[in-house]
Order: structure tokens, then C-alpha cells, then sequence
């Protein structure tokens, strides 16, 4: 089993602070503009985007500048739509593109952001899944390497543990979205569950 380690280069707490404070004047600036049919659901939106994102952040280690990035360009199309007005292409490119791949990536994302928002909690197991075992890897040939994993050093199969927490990833079969597998079977897990009775006392 791979032990998973947190190691943000910027402060986690700096990070969630701004999520929290950048979703409360997002969703009030919606409500007074558009009223709160609009802010609620934005609001909700965004603050479990915001959560995901600090899970995300928690084992983004040396990426953790990107995230900075790409979670301010999620507000920052955020107040770009609430205007009626066409985006330049530069805006496109800088803001509107990277946000909309990180927003469907954090949801999207799920053993990598439960297993970061866990990290010091007590969850005894998590079963995950939608990595796809990273796609591309050497597992086939009996190497445990992924290129995710290579990459960004994040749970993309097989079992984890991190103190009495413990997460299992299924690499799922065949491909979704990306339309590419090498390296990397499919698999079909059989998990035995084990009932451990407490002692009991004389």
C-alpha cells in the first residue's frame, strides 16, 4: 500500500480563506444584480467547487501555484458572465478555457480531492474511482508508473493509506472523456469485507 503525502509550497489556509471570502462576494454581488434565484445556485456551485479545489490543494504540492491560478480564474469567469458583453479571445485563452477544464476537473476529480480534503481526518475508508488508472502507464508490463501519478504524485490506482485512513482506487474499465488507455488494464476487483468483533470485557 502507497502512503500519500501532503506538501503544499503555499499556505492551505491562505488558499481556503480566499475561496471562502471570493464565493461570499460572488454570490452577493449575483444577488444584488440578478437576484437570489441566480445567487443560489451559483453560490451553491461555487462552494463546492471551492471545496474540491482546496482537496485538490492539499496534494498539488509543487502545483500548487497553478491552482492559485486556475481557482481565480473560476471566479473570475464567474463575474465575466454576468456580463452582457463579448470576451476578447485573449480573455478566452487566459481565463475562460482554464476555468472551465479546472471547474469540470475538481468535480470530476473525486479520489484525488476526497483524499486531500481527509488528509489529518478520521476516514477509516474511501472506495474511488475515475482516474482510470491514469490512462497511460507501465502497468501492463508489471510496473506500478502511471504518467498522472509521474506528473502531479496523486492517487490514480490500487490502495493508499495515510495514518489510519485508507483509500482504495479502481482503475475502471475501458476509457472516458480522453479517448486513450495504454499501459493501463482494466480491471475488475473482488473486496472482501471482514467483520472484527470488539473484544469483550469480563
Amino acid at each position: 500500500m502507497r502512503t500519500l503525502t501532503a506538501r503544499p509550497v503555499l499556505p492551505m489556509f491562505a488558499f481556503a480563506s480566499a475561496c471562502l471570502v471570493a464565493t461570499v462576494l460572488l454570490t452577493a454581488a449575483t444577488a444584488s444584480t440578478s437576484g437570489p434565484r441566480f445567487a443560489v445556485p451559483i453560490g451553491v456551485v461555487l462552494a463546492i467547487e471551492g471545496l474540491l479545489a482546496i482537496g485538490v490543494y492539499r496534494i498539488a504540492g509543487p502545483f500548487t501555484p497553478a491552482v492559485w491560478y486556475l481557482q481565480a480564474a473560476v471566479y473570475a469567469m464567474g463575474i465575466a458572465l454576468g456580463r452582457a458583453r463579448p470576451l476578447p479571445p485573449g480573455w478566452r485563452a487566459a481565463v475562460s478555457w482554464p476555468a472551465f477544464w479546472f471547474l469540470v476537473g475538481t468535480f470530476l476529480a473525486l479520489p484525488w480531492t476526497v483524499t486531500g480534503l481527509t488528509l489529518g481526518a478520521a476516514v477509516p475508508f474511501v472506495l474511488a474511482g475515475h482516474t482510470h488508472g491514469g490512462h497511460v502507464g507501465l502497468v501492463s508490463l508489471g510496473l506500478d508508473w502511471t504518467a498522472v501519478r509521474a506528473l502531479a504524485g496523486i492517487p490514480d490506482h490500487g490502495a493508499w493509506g495515510q495514518r489510519d485512513n485508507r483509500l482504495y482506487v479502481h482503475r475502471t474499465n475501458g476509457h472516458y472523456g480522453f479517448p486513450l488507455r495504454i499501459g493501463v488494464p482494466a480491471e475488475e476487483s473482488v473486496l472482501e469485507l471482514v467483520w472484527s468483533a470488539p473484544p469483550v470485557s469480563a
